[in-house]
């Protein structure tokens, strides 16, 4: 392991007007999407800990991850696009994604226009010079 990527993070930004069994749900949806293809599985140093005793605690992250909460959906909306226009990973979760079950959301999500989607968390992974700029207008979700 190089130090080159141990100034990496995760950060994951939710919008607070949603409930707090919604954000979990949308932040396990969007922290395993980015892990599963977004980011190259090398660059995420992936640990397994283990106690005095043997017993393995396997797959944590190297690097920490931060939860930050954004005040409403088009922050969100505007967080995705600046991800998007610098070419870094991300994995974002919307309103229409919670009823009815994959084929109904998947449907449901088609039918409905960019603008009137309502951003529920949006998760990325990059170095904290990168990221930085980016996320100085959230706050940690506490």
């Amino acid at each position: 392991m190089s130090d080159e990527g141990v100034d990496r993070r995760t950060i994951v930004v939710l919008n607070k007007r949603f409930e707090g069994g919604r954000l979990f749900s949308a932040l396990g949806h969007v922290v395993l999407g980015l892990g599963a293809d977004a980011v190259k599985h090398d660059d995420l140093w992936i640990q397994e800990y283990r106690d005095a005793d043997g017993i393995a605690y396997p797959h944590i992250s190297y690097h920490p991850v931060i939860i930050l909460k954004a005040d409403n959906g088009n922050h969100l909306r505007r967080f995705r696009q600046e991800l998007e226009e610098l070419g870094l990973p991300f994995s974002s979760f919307v309103h229409t994604m919670f009823e009815g079950g994959t084929p109904v959301q998947l449907s449901t999500t088609e039918k409905t226009p960019s603008d009137e989607l309502d951003y529920v968390a949006v998760a990325t992974f990059g170095s904290s010079e990168a990221l930085r700029p980016l996320t100085r207008k959230f706050r940690v979700y506490s």
